[in-house]
């Protein structure tokens, strides 16, 4: 049964997905019950939810249930940071009135224009559309706190991913395809880089590396911290659409 779920992303991957660069994420999995008893052993039933390819690979000498995140058929809406308007900053994102006032994103960009609404009344959905060409850093004067992308409500999600596909691998079995899909991108100058990850070392200007597959293992050791990538976890990889729309009007 297909679901509406919510995804996080970072401001530079919320980018990737406004430009159009990113249609597949790649989250941690974690093993949820080892056993030493053959797969042959284990009834069918208790896989439903799970990916079988992946315990199979691994049946050799031992058997993981790998728990798959998301499904085919589901709907993702993204979470990313946000403000709204600084009358609202002692108000939890749970008791703002959905629509009434205008969403902005710290990756840039807003939602819902920045023409006052009618007092007390939410604006018709039509008016509440992401902004085409999104500004990051440029907020106006009366703009509230800053708020973290696991609080936005779901009326104020501007990105809506329905799935395609998904699969379970180890993490360095990305391809230079796969990665470039992640939202890496060539850099004017040479190499490949993702748009707003900045390099690690302030002296250098950005992050980037001669191939895509290698800079996607850069970027997760910049978000999971050192040696991530070359622990290789279990992933599970999920393929997408990108929709800019708020997944209630789409």
């Amino acid at each position: 049964m297909a679901r509406d779920l919510p995804i996080l992303f970072s401001e530079p991957m919320v980018l990737a997905l406004l430009a159009g660069s990113k249609t597949e994420t790649r989250r941690l999995l974690y093993a949820l019950r080892k056993s030493d008893k053959p797969m042959a052993g284990i009834n069918p039933k208790f896989l439903r939810g799970y990916d079988p390819p992946a315990a199979t690979t691994h049946a050799i000498d031992e058997f993981y249930d790998l728990r798959r995140q998301f499904a085919p058929g589901d709907r993702l809406w993204v979470r990313e940071a946000w403000r709204v308007s600084a009358t609202k900053d002692a108000t939890a994102p749970r008791d703002i009135v959905p629509r009434i006032c205008t969403t902005l994103y710290e990756a840039g960009g807003s939602m819902g224009g920045i023409t006052p609404p009618p007092k007390d009344s939410p604006r018709p959905p039509r008016e509440y559309v992401p902004d085409e060409q999104p500004l990051a850093g440029r907020m106006p004067e009366w703009v509230g706190r800053r708020r973290a992308s696991m609080h936005m409500p779901r009326w104020a999600s501007r990105i809506t991913l329905p799935v395609s596909g998904v699969h379970v691998e180890r993490l360095q079995a990305i391809t230079e395809e796969a990665a470039l899909a992640e939202g890496v991108v060539p850099h004017p100058d040479g190499g490949f880089h993702v748009v707003g990850v900045p390099h690690p070392n302030p002296r250098f200007p950005y992050l980037s590396r001669p191939t895509a597959r290698e800079m996607y293992a850069a970027l997760w050791d910049v978000i999971n911290g050192p040696g991530a990538w070359a622990a290789n976890p279990w992933v599970s990889a999920t393929r997408f659409g990108v929709i800019h729309g708020n997944i209630d009007n789409v």
